[in-house]
């Protein structure tokens, strides 16, 4: 291939001159090497060096008129549209691992797709993936994308939106998704009736709830070499979803919700394969271990003896210890009863000791509740009430209320005061009067100027009064006639009418 440019035009003219071509390969034709990782898959023991990184020759094809005809990927205006007419009959098409200068950007006008039902352009070595168009219909059915970095077109989905519309298997196995979908590729919204796809080895280890609401079709997923450490809840959106595979990451149990999902599927066939996981049998998930030999679901082991490691470290596999199950988690039991029990006593203290308090101090508490209840109404009927003050005194008190205290209430204060000497109906019952004041009045004042009832002990008074002792306001007047007694009684009064 001295001159390239001689076969390039070969190459065109072969292409459109065939008629009853079906199948063409165009595959492993380097137009210019760099520096590429072909996957696990395609690296061999004796091609690794002692330092791990994959040994290839590079040669370079210098007189090759594609390399001249490609442009800076940062000069986006320089971005040229190829048309490509494809042989009539041509279903199957592959490029795999073409190896093209990474810096060539080229948008694709493809002619007479109608027939294409395979397409394969996995390890395409590019860092520009091209703008697809289809002149008329196309029902590519196949596709495999592997080795081309995602987000080179899933967060452009004008790109490759028309291209995935009618697949029904994809292959895209090394396309960094893990990355990807933390940098917003949604990538499963563009394959809307996809039935097979394959996404293993793509270091994924998260999936959104929301991630396979567009894929009803799906039956068939490939999730194997990644990164999960439990089966993503996603997959309960897959009504029709027959085989899992999730082979080699990181599961360590199956959650109870995925459980019941599963079980869900029977009586219908579902397939789940978990070999290459390390299973935890502890006791949080003892009832996982339980439930592999408990569903109907088949797993791509028979015997369901997968590994399994113990809370000591000891690797074992799930079959033994479903066999000694009583051995390794009896305790568990026991750290569950133990558990209740706990749960028991607080809930105990929790309901018994507030209802004791209640039983030991009902009176009080009723009382309590009868004063504030009571408050509340009289608050809301004061208006109601005849008289602010009902003022009571003794004889020795008689000219300091009569000339201090009942002005002060009256012209100062303007509150309405009852006093029984001067309001009370003559020939009316002394009690009855007294009784009809108090009730009445919003505030009672008992004006006490002996020595002796001054200083009486709080435990002199009689135990029927010892409820309302709490309402009752200790005024002490000073012996100089200060503003401090005013003040105090002003806001024991005020306090209660505001």
């Amino acid at each position: 291939m001295r001159d390239g440019k001689s076969k390039t035009m070969e190459f065109i003219t072969f292409q459109s001159k065939v008629i009853n071509l079906r199948v063409f390969d165009y595959s492993y034709n380097p137009i210019k090497y760099s520096n590429i990782d072909y996957g696990s898959d395609f690296i061999q023991s004796n091609n690794i060096s002692s330092g791990g990184e994959y040994q290839y020759e590079t040669t370079q094809h210098e007189n090759n008129p594609l390399v001249g005809q490609n442009v800076s990927p940062n000069n986006d205006q320089y971005i040229y549209t190829y048309t490509v007419s494809l042989p009539p009959s041509l279903e199957s098409l592959r490029f795999s691992h073409y190896l093209t200068p990474t810096d060539s950007r080229i948008n694709l006008m493809i002619k007479r797709a109608q027939h294409l039902r395979h397409l394969d352009v996995s390890y395409f070595q590019t860092s520009y993936f091209p703008q697809i168009y289809f002149e008329g219909d196309h029902n590519i059915e196949f596709i495999n994308m592997s080795g081309i970095d995602a987000n080179l077109y899933c967060l452009k989905h004008s790109k490759v939106k028309s291209l995935f519309q009618n697949l029904s298997v994809a292959v895209m196995q090394n396309i960094q998704l893990g990355k990807a979908i933390l940098s917003g590729c949604d990538i499963f919204s563009l394959l809307p009736v996809i039935e097979n796809l394959d996404v293993s080895s793509n270091n994924m280890w998260f999936l959104s709830e929301n991630a396979f609401i567009y894929n009803n079709e799906l039956r068939i997923l490939n999730m194997k070499i990644n990164s999960f450490t439990e089966i993503p809840t996603a997959v309960t959106a897959l009504s029709n979803l027959e085989f899992l595979d999730l082979r080699n990451n990181y599961i360590q149990s199956i959650n109870e919700t995925i459980r019941k999902w599963l079980d869900q599927q029977y009586p219908r066939t579902f397939k789940l394969y978990l070999g290459g996981n390390t299973f935890s049998c502890t006791c949080d998930t003892m009832y996982s271990i339980k439930w592999l030999f408990t569903t109907k679901i088949r797993f791509d082991r028979s015997k369901k003896d997968f590994d399994c490691r113990l809370s000591n470290g000891t690797v074992i596999n799930t079959l033994h210890a479903n066999e000694n199950f009583h051995d390794l988690f009896s305790h568990c039991d026991s750290e569950t009863w133990l558990q209740v029990g706990i749960g028991l006593i607080v809930a105990f203290f929790v309901c018994v000791v507030p209802v004791a308090i209640i039983i030991s101090y009902r009176w009080k508490i009723t009382f309590y509740i009868y004063k504030k209840f009571r408050r509340v109404v009289e608050k809301g009927l004061r208006q109601k009430c005849q008289y602010d003050v009902y003022l009571s005194y003794a004889e020795d008190s008689q000219s300091w209320v009569i000339n201090s205290l009942r002005p002060k209430l009256e012209e100062t204060w303007k509150m309405k005061v009852c006093i029984g000497d001067r309001d009370f109906l003559v020939g009316e019952s002394k009690s009855e009067a007294i009784a009809n004041a108090i009730s009445e009045s919003r505030h009672v004042i008992k004006a006490v100027a002996t020595l002796e009832a001054r200083k009486a002990d709080v435990k002199c008074i009689p135990d029927e009064l010892c409820h309302i002792w709490k309402d009752v306001i200790d005024v002490t007047w000073p012996d100089n006639e200060s503003d401090n007694g005013w003040q105090t009684l002003k806001l024991a009064l005020w306090s209660e009418l505001s």
